[in-house]
Formats: C-alpha cells, structure tokens, sequence
C-alpha cells in the first residue's frame, strides 16, 4: 500500500511539472535548466527507492515461495501418516489422532491456499511495478533531451548576443574616431566660410557638404537601435 502511494505521488509530480511547463514559457534558460537538473535528481531518488522497495518485495516472495514448499512437504508428510494409520488398524486411540491430523491437514491446506493466492498477487505487483519502472526511465530520457535541447538553446543565445556585442563595439569605436576627426575638419571648414553679402546671404557648398556628413553621422544611432531590437 505505501508503495502505491508513493508510485501515485511519484505521477502527481510528474503531472504538476508537466502542465507547469506547458502553461508558461521560461524567460529565463538557466532558471529552467537549473529546474530540470533538480527534477532530474528527485527522479533518480524516487527511482533508486522504487529500487530498493522491488528488491524487498522479491525477497519476500522468494521466502514466501521457500515456505510453500515447505508446507507442501508437510503436507505430503501428514497425508502419508494418514494413510499408514489407517493401514494399522481402527482404534481409539489411532481414531484420535486421524482425527487430529485430519485437522492439522485441513489447516495446512488452508493455509497453502492463502499463501498461493498471497504470491499471486505479489507477482501481479511485480509486474506492475516493472511496467512503472520503465515509464519512469523514459520519463527521464525525454527529461535529459530536453535538458540538451535547452542547453543548445542557451548556447545559441550567447553566441547571437556576442555577435551583438561586438556589432555595438565596432559602431563606438568608429563613433570615436569620427568624432576626434570632427574638430580638425571644423577648423579647416571655419577658414572657408564665405562672408555674407547685402542684399542676400551667399551659400558655401563645402559648408553644405560638412553638414551632409554630419547628418549621415548622426543617423548611424537610430539605425542601430533598430538593428538592436530585431
């Protein structure tokens, strides 16, 4: 009876993790790898248990099984004293004691019966404790493939995010670079600028061209920002 209830307890755990893994999606993968290494070891416990628990039971029918044989035996043997004291003669005394190994006869068989129907059901126990015992190792191989299947995951992640990283890298380093180019160009672009004239103001075309390039330095930001979401 404890080990039925420990092999339902077993199946409500197993039942909690699946339907808690179906109903929501882990943000985080080391979180759930680190979930599904600790299931992974009660698993095992629970499995080294049940183990431990068939272990028992065969020895139990092993000696259950030794002591039919031993009351077959006795069986044989009262059966036998029966008949030679029937051979002998019809006494009173033989009488009685036929009638007392009548008794202990029926009391033998009876107690053969119930111990034939006893292993019946431990075998039956057996039987279905084998049958847990291998839903439980597949249980745990799906469990290891998803374990491999999250870590594939995390590693792609990791490589997706370095990638990322070195893309933000190369972007600064050459946002520096232009701007410690960018004084030296406004000193030669302020000797160039053109005086104004009346009557209108004349318009330098490398002073138009500096601000175009400004204004492609600028834009580099928002295209990565968006570069960084995707």
């Amino acid at each position: 009876m404890e080990a039925f209830c420990l092999l339902l307890e077993t199946h409500a755990l197993q039942q909690a993790a699946l339907s808690d893994q179906s109903s929501r999606e882990p943000t985080d993968i080391s979180e759930k790898e680190r979930d599904l290494e600790r299931m992974r070891k009660t698993m095992a416990q629970q499995l080294a248990d049940f183990e431990m628990m068939k272990k028992a039971l065969m020895r139990d029918l092993q000696g259950r099984c030794e002591k039919v044989v031993e009351l077959e035996m006795s069986l044989d043997e009262t059966r036998e004293q029966y008949n030679n004291v029937l051979r002998a003669s019809n006494n009173k005394g033989q009488q009685k004691k036929m009638a007392f190994l009548e008794r202990n006869l029926e009391q033998l068989t009876n107690v053969q019966k119930q111990l034939v129907e006893q292993n019946g059901s431990l075998k039956k126990e057996v039987a279905i404790a084998e049958r847990k015992l291998i839903a439980r190792n597949e249980r745990i191989q799906s469990l290891e493939s998803l374990l491999g299947d999250a870590q594939e995951k995390l590693i792609h992640q990791n490589q997706k995010f370095e990638a990322q990283l070195q893309a933000v890298r190369d972007r600064l380093e050459q946002a520096r670079t232009q701007k410690s180019n960018q004084p030296a160009m406004s000193a030669i672009n302020f000797g160039r600028i053109a005086k104004p004239l009346r009557g209108g103001a004349a318009v330098n075309p490398e002073s138009q061209q500096d601000d175009s390039k400004r204004e492609k330095r600028s834009s580099w930001m928002p295209q990565f920002m968006n570069s960084s979401r995707q």
